[in-house]
């Protein structure tokens, strides 16, 4: 098996395991859309050795393993953490000051394999008002920030789940919450969804003091503090 054949077997072999398409795989990485499925049609014969790294980071191995050079996909496993964003909570407002005190916080959770070279962030979950989505009290929610989901994925559309952040009309306060996004001819509207009747939040809609801050991708339940070491 000639040097380039063996390459296309590795690419090929991360991306079966993986379940994402190449092209998914590649936008997440940064790279053309076409770079990862060329690699495999045997249009590109190689991978330049400054791409090299990125594309073993979108495949979630070592360039080596790409190279032929190791036969372990990873030698030395790395827990990765992704950005802590803050609490959302529907109803809650907390006082403006406060709004940069998880700068620098993370959680002990690795990037979306979806999109490993986006700016993954995690809020963690109080209240109910997402629960008919199946996101309870206690669950950490892990998403994209909006603007390189808009830049590299595409535009927001009805049905998205996505994390909220409302300002009060003097400055003093702020909400953050999980919403539903709504696509309408006029705006975009956002709502929670409870499954409790007697929790009722209006609907808002992304303005001038509401700014959708990240496309929601999964939800897990964590039972480690951000702070804790692993």
């Amino acid at each position: 098996m000639s040097s380039n054949d063996s390459l296309r077997s590795r690419i090929e072999e991360r991306v079966n395991t993986l379940g994402i398409s190449p092209i998914t795989l590649a936008k997440s990485a940064g790279l053309e859309r076409g770079y990862i499925n060329d690699l495999l049609i045997g249009r590109k014969k190689s991978i330049r050795g400054d791409k090299l790294n990125i594309v073993a980071k979108a495949l979630q191995c070592d360039p080596e393993y790409l190279l032929l050079e190791q036969d372990e996909v990873r030698k030395h496993k790395v827990i990765e953490k992704i950005e802590f964003g803050g609490v959302c909570e529907a109803g809650v407002w907390r006082s403006a000051s406060l709004s940069n005190q998880n700068s620098g916080k993370s959680v002990p959770i690795e990037p979306d394999p979806r999109f490993p070279h986006l700016r993954n962030i995690a809020f963690d979950v109080r209240g109910n008002s997402f629960a008919a989505e199946g996101i309870s009290d206690g669950m950490t929610v892990a998403g994209i920030a909006l603007d390189e989901w808009t830049q590299t994925i595409g535009p927001l559309s009805t049905g998205m789940i996505v994390v909220a952040h409302a300002n009060r009309a003097d400055g003093s306060e702020f909400e953050l919450s999980l919403r539903r996004v709504s696509v309408k001819p006029n705006g975009i509207s956002l709502s929670v969804r409870p499954t409790d009747p007697t929790l009722e939040f209006p609907s808002i809609d992304v303005g001038n003091d509401v700014k959708i801050v990240a496309v929601i991708t999964r939800a897990v339940r964590l039972f480690l503090d951000v702070e804790a070491p692993l």
